[in-house]
């Protein structure tokens, strides 16, 4: 993690946003991966109401320009009592934002009615395809020929493999074990914290 400083004659500091980096280097076999760092906000603004799920946001911001339709985005609190709770996004609009608040990565099961006023920022969620990019590992027909990444879910290992796409390689993609070939399925999200294991059947690959 770095953070640039500046210092003038003057005497006037300026300080850049952190930035960070993770270098990720796999080995035939099979290992655990912890990713530690999340990704850059897209928004940051306060909220200065909010009803239930939904929250309006005072900051004359356009949020919908800086949205991807395909991703999934979370709600981060920066500051105050709640600094670092997190709730997942349904749906972004400039104002009102609208909270998923079923969903299993939110780290409280309620907004609460006094994070009003606080700092806020919207970041992408970090994905399988994220952060194992399906070109860098080695795809293949069936899961015993391909890399594989499993994720713990209730008691027990789910396994999502490399599919190669066959005769039509834009399908070359992430799938469940158990499921048809639909690689926009197979994406599950890498909430802050998560730990997988990561099974690489030949070769090792490296980057950050």
């Amino acid at each position: 993690i770095v953070r640039l400083r500046v210092v003038h004659s003057s005497g006037a500091v300026a300080l850049s946003s952190p930035a960070s980096m993770q270098k990720l280097t796999l080995n035939p076999g099979i290992q655990t991966v912890g990713v530690s760092v999340v990704r850059a906000p897209v928004f940051a603004g306060t909220i200065s109401s909010i009803n239930g799920s939904t929250l309006l946001l005072n900051d004359d911001a356009s949020l919908t320009a800086a949205i991807d339709a395909d991703a999934r985005y979370y709600l981060e609190v920066r500051a105050g009592k709640y600094a670092g709770q997190r709730f997942d996004v349904h749906t972004v609009a400039d104002s009102p934002l609208t909270l998923d608040l079923t969903a299993s990565h939110n780290t409280l099961a309620a907004s609460p009615s006094d994070l009003v006023g606080a700092s806020i920022v919207v970041r992408p969620h970090l994905t399988l395809s994220s952060a194992f990019d399906p070109d860098r590992l080695q795809a293949g027909l069936t899961p015993t020929a391909a890399d594989q990444v499993l994720f713990f879910e209730s008691g027990g290992y789910v396994t999502y493999w490399l599919f190669n796409g066959g005769r039509d390689e834009s399908l070359r993609g992430w799938l469940r074990v158990g499921d048809g070939a639909d690689t926009s399925r197979a994406n599950p999200i890498l909430a802050p914290g998560t730990g997988v294991m990561v099974k690489v059947l030949s070769g090792s690959r490296t980057w950050a």
